[in-house]
């Protein structure tokens, strides 16, 4: 019932953003009130890009939830934290200190991204990027996940924090005038990544065939590059293609010609 009702509200949440997208991150909030309200409007409009509207997706927020209780076992150590920061003062006043870290180094992932892709940028203020696609397609292939990480990250942890604390993140600023940004990383990150997951899924829906064949074994080696050992229908280790090549090249017998030769020359094995 919980979950449903998670469900339900971030269902709504996403069609109240969706039905202003235009507007958010069109112009800079002159208000407290005005920033808190764009504010709630990008991260949900984040939401509906990063995180699925169905049971899997809120399995994925509860283990997120979890990571961030227990110190959060994927925090980036190379943003370190002082006592006086903006938003630790924050969490000494309103609580919350696991969710405004996780928020505030999420961002600092996305923004720091921006910088290598487009250039250094003012801390607070809309990003110079002159060309959004090229940007995108100048991220190499493993930036895709951090960034889609990231993103997941930030709009779990913003809705965990207490209400309080959300009026005075230091970042709400510069998150919400470059809303737009942000949305085109996170559309173009899911696309490469669902991509790729398609590309694996046919893979594996291949093997099966080269199992038939004979070669199951040296094509999923080859696709993965491994140089592990692959199991055998006996339950026994024969190396990887590239380790048997070496073997061959070397003069050395492999595993199946010892065996032969012991079941053939018991008194010389």
């Amino acid at each position: 019932a919980l979950l449903q009702q998670r469900l339900s509200s971030v269902q709504r949440q996403l069609r109240d953003a969706q039905a202003l997208v235009g507007d958010v991150g069109a112009t800079v909030p002159e208000t407290a009130d005005e920033m808190r309200s764009k504010l709630d409007l990008t991260v949900a409009l984040l939401k509906g890009e990063v995180i699925s509207l169905d049971w899997p997706g809120l399995e994925l927020v509860s283990r997120l939830l979890g990571e961030m209780k227990s110190g959060g076992k994927h925090r980036h150590h190379h943003h370190h934290r002082r006592e006086g920061d903006d938003d630790s003062v924050v969490a000494a006043a309103h609580g919350g200190g696991e969710y405004l870290r996780t928020f505030d180094e999420s961002f600092r992932v996305l923004s720091a991204t921006v910088a290598d892709l487009a250039g250094e940028q003012v801390p607070g203020e809309r990003w110079d990027i002159a060309n959004v696609d090229e940007m995108l397609a100048g991220m190499v292939p493993r930036t895709h996940k951090v960034v889609f990480k990231a993103l997941q990250r930030l709009v779990v942890a913003y809705d965990a924090m207490p209400n309080a604390a959300r009026n005075h993140l230091a970042s709400a600023r510069e998150l919400v005038i470059n809303c737009h940004a942000l949305l085109e990383m996170a559309r173009y990150c899911r696309y490469q990544l669902a991509a790729k997951q398609a590309s694996r899924a046919a893979r594996r829906t291949a093997m099966p065939a080269a199992a038939a064949s004979g070669e199951g074994d040296d094509a999923l080696a080859a696709s993965t590059g491994s140089l592990l050992p692959i199991p055998d229908r006996t339950g026994e280790h024969t190396p990887g293609p590239r380790r048997r090549l070496g073997r061959m090249i070397a003069g050395r017998p492999t595993p199946d010609e010892m065996r032969e030769r012991r079941l053939l020359h018991p008194e010389g094995a």
